[in-house]
């Protein structure tokens, strides 16, 4: 055993009994791994320009970072691993940012591409996309990220993504028939209706909403921004067309946020009391980062849409302002 070897076999046998989530993340990676050997191990994280890059996107990354620097200490790096940031800039602009110059040319382009909506800040770069992907990049290599960065519009202009995009349409039918698609923060599933691959059945109940910063997407059942927290109005109760409405009471809404953990812990703590199961979707990021308690904004209470009403009733009786 080399010198370097000896040095790094106590570390990975911390990181073997480590409960920190990064850890936690890898080693089911590293179980995978063994039942379906790979040469290189990829890691992705994913970013829509259609705003400036800001503290959610420096937290996409820094998550996936833990946990790939978990992974090689696991491994000893014996394992080759690279780190994708994938730029969704074909994402069609839906609102103008709020802290964009040239608003009244932006407006004009609403419903294009990204990378197909001109710079408003300047004629450096071809398009409002690649303006952020500019941003995005100088932002990660000011801290040190190592990583590789796609474009979407790359990679649907180059064919790269032409063999897997003929596959999903030759299976179209089998994809569709799944009751259940797993999505974003939480894990909260809803039917594929909502996803059919031709967007023949738009309804006006399906339409997205638009956080007002950043210009991410979400549904209309959405209580905030997932990236930056910019809150939404309360959520629609209303059951989709031809969906009972008991089919959606156990996805998960935030009934309210708090500016620390410990806050948090008190409110579960007495929604619990009452019979009301709640769910914490950012407290391990809260305990990685507990040095800055500020660092993803605030914590998210969250309750089954059933049973939103009822914690809020509660809530308020100690608290008005809730």
């Amino acid at each position: 055993m080399s010198a370097i070897e000896a040095e790094a076999a106590p570390l990975r046998e911390i990181a073997e009994n480590s409960n920190a989530w990064p850890f936690e993340e890898a080693r089911k990676i590293v179980a995978r791994l063994k039942k379906h050997p790979k040469d290189v191990v990829t890691f992705e994280t994913g970013y829509g320009p259609s705003g400036l890059p800001h503290i959610g996107t420096f937290g996409e990354v820094a998550r996936t970072t833990m946990v790939r620097h978990a992974f090689r200490v696991l491994t000893d790096d014996k394992v080759k691993t690279r780190l994708i940031a994938f730029s969704d800039d074909m994402d069609g602009l839906r609102k103008v940012p709020d802290n964009v110059p040239n608003r009244d040319m932006m407006e004009s382009h609403l419903g294009k591409p990204l990378s197909r909506v001109p710079d408003p800040f300047s004629n450096e770069y071809p398009s409002f996309g690649a303006a952020n992907n500019a941003r995005l990049r100088a932002f990660l290599d000011r801290f040190g990220f190592q990583y590789e960065f796609l474009s979407s519009t790359d990679c649907y202009t180059s064919g790269r993504f032409d063999a897997a995009l003929l596959t999903v349409l030759e299976r179209g039918d089998a994809l569709t028939s799944l009751k259940t698609l797993i999505f974003g923060l939480g894990a909260v599933s809803f039917p594929t209706e909502r996803l059919k691959i031709f967007p023949t059945n738009v309804h006006p109940a399906n339409q997205l909403k638009t956080c007002s910063y950043c210009g991410a997407e979400y549904h209309d059942d959405a209580v905030e921004c997932a990236i930056d927290h910019t809150p939404f109005e309360r959520p629609t109760l209303r059951p989709e067309p031809n969906q009972p409405e008991n089919d959606r009471q156990d996805d998960l809404v935030t009934v309210v946020t708090c500016d620390t953990l410990v806050k948090a812990d008190l409110i579960v703590s007495r929604l619990r009391a009452a019979g009301i199961e709640t769910f914490l979707p950012d407290e391990t990021l809260m305990q990685v980062v507990a040095w800055n308690l500020n660092t993803y904004g605030y914590v998210r209470v969250q309750v089954a849409r059933r049973d939103y009403d009822a914690a809020k009733a509660l809530l308020a009786e100690s608290d008005p302002a809730t």
